[in-house]
Formats: C-alpha cells, sequence, structure tokens
C-alpha cells in the first residue's frame, strides 16, 4: 500500500477476569471445588514477507510455567486436572 509504513509493529493485551452474576448450584455452589486465580502470559512474534506470500512466527504459552488446576476432585471423580505447562514453537505459514 502507498501510504503505509514499510516496518510495522504491534502490542496486544487481554485481561479476563470473572464477574458475580446469577446463581450457583448443586457441586458448583461447593467452596471446596472453587479453584484460586491464576494468571498466564503468552508471548508471540513474528516476521511477514513483504507480499504476504510467507510468514514466521515463534509463541510461547505459559511462558512463565504457572502451575494451575483446572477442575478438581470430587466425591464421583477422583482426578485433578491440571492446566498446560510452558510450550513454545515456531509456525511458517506461505499463501498460493
Amino acid at each position: 500500500m502507498s501510504n503505509s509504513p514499510r516496518r510495522q509493529a504491534g502490542v496486544a493485551a487481554e485481561l479476563r477476569y470473572p464477574v458475580p452474576f446469577g446463581y450457583l448450584i448443586g457441586a458448583a455452589n461447593d467452596p471446596n471445588l472453587q479453584l484460586p486465580g491464576f494468571g498466564l502470559a503468552n508471548l508471540s512474534t513474528g516476521v511477514e514477507s513483504p507480499d504476504g506470500s510467507w510468514r514466521v512466527l515463534a509463541w510461547v504459552k505459559n511462558a512463565n510455567d504457572t502451575e494451575y488446576l483446572l477442575t478438581r476432585s470430587t466425591q464421583v471423580v477422583r482426578a485433578r486436572y491440571a492446566g498446560e505447562p510452558r510450550t513454545f514453537g515456531l509456525s511458517l505459514t506461505g499463501r498460493f
């Protein structure tokens, strides 16, 4: 595009937090099943060709390697499901 800069950079952030509304019934109301809050940092950076025909993206999920639970054990299910550990990778994209 004629009026766009040759080099561009962008930064994005997302914050999620629960909004207490509605009501809880049954097991969901059990305080022993409530999970503590946690924060995750996901990072990515990449390079794209000027014509958009290819892109290379390096990424890290759970960059600070936070240990967190997705669910706790119940009286019926004797298992705890842990969240994913730190993962990283490289994505290559081509358009033709």
